[in-house]
């Protein structure tokens, strides 16, 4: 069985955080606390290339479940 999730994208980077160039790559990733909030996941917004992120009890409560990919 497969899920599609339509991921929204969030500008939760902090300042301090550090981007290359063409803001495609995160160099020095800081998240806003604050801004995250409860998301369970979500894509950063700041940046070009699709970057998710995901709660590290999202991602354990995933793999407690033997889901093997998203």
């Amino acid at each position: 069985m497969y899920y599609l999730v339509k991921l929204l994208q969030y500008e939760v980077l902090q300042e301090e955080s550090i981007l290359d160039k063409t803001k495609s790559k995160l160099i020095k990733e800081i998240l806003n606390a604050e801004k995250i909030d409860s998301l369970p996941f979500f894509l950063v917004g700041e940046i070009t290339k699709s970057t998710f992120v995901i709660r590290e009890d999202v991602t354990e409560s995933l793999i407690h479940r033997n889901v093997k990919e998203i």
